[in-house]
């Protein structure tokens, strides 16, 4: 599987994407954008 994978999406859209994580210790899932900025994280969204 590839380090990192893109997606194009349309602002104030919904977005689905899988994050299914198997690590010990637990690990720490880090969303970023193409600039590697830090996505905000919308209270509700996030499962």
């Amino acid at each position: 599987m590839p380090d990192r994978r893109i997606w194009k999406v349309v602002r104030k859209t919904t977005v689905e994407m899988s994050c299914d994580v198997d690590a010990a210790p637990e690990a720490v899932v880090r969303w970023v954008d193409a600039n590697d900025q830090s996505v905000a994280i919308i209270p509700g969204k996030l499962q």
